[in-house]
């Protein structure tokens, strides 16, 4: 019966360093803490730290949904210059009786994701390539 319970107590030892290695910086925190606390003789407003860190913790999250936003916004609006000039090339194809081949969407496509911002540019690289004028918004 006694080795049982030195055996016990022995899983449970182990299993509390483990949880102190995993933990470590937990512990580490709460030990500096104390001490500040114990050499400065305040009390430390642990409700207020964690409220800090939580509110910062928000903060980071809205900066990353709004840079989110903007790139989805971003990616819309470049699809949709594609699919507007697409339209446009293909029906100026249409009427010269020929069809733009799967390189000359995977050009254009290139040439309106380097120019996203500038759509001058972009009716200017068209006009070049495809030999007439498409208007880009």
């Amino acid at each position: 019966m006694g080795s049982t319970w030195i055996l016990t107590a022995k899983v449970l030892f182990k299993r509390f360093l483990a949880w102190c290695k995993k933990n470590w910086k937990f512990i580490a925190g709460i030990a500096v803490s104390s001490a500040i606390m114990i050499l400065t003789r305040k009390r430390i407003n642990f409700g207020k730290i964690i409220k800090n860190t939580n509110d910062s913790y928000r903060q980071e999250i809205d900066v990353i949904n709004k840079s989110h936003e903007k790139e989805v916004e971003s990616a819309s609006i470049e699809l949709k210059r594609y699919n507007q000039v697409l339209a446009q090339i293909e029906i100026e194809y249409a009427k010269k009786e020929k069809d733009l081949s799967a390189s000359g969407k995977k050009e254009i496509k290139k040439l309106i994701k380097e120019n996203k911002d500038n759509p001058e540019e972009i009716t200017k690289r068209l006009a070049s390539l495809m030999g007439f004028t498409v208007h880009v918004d």
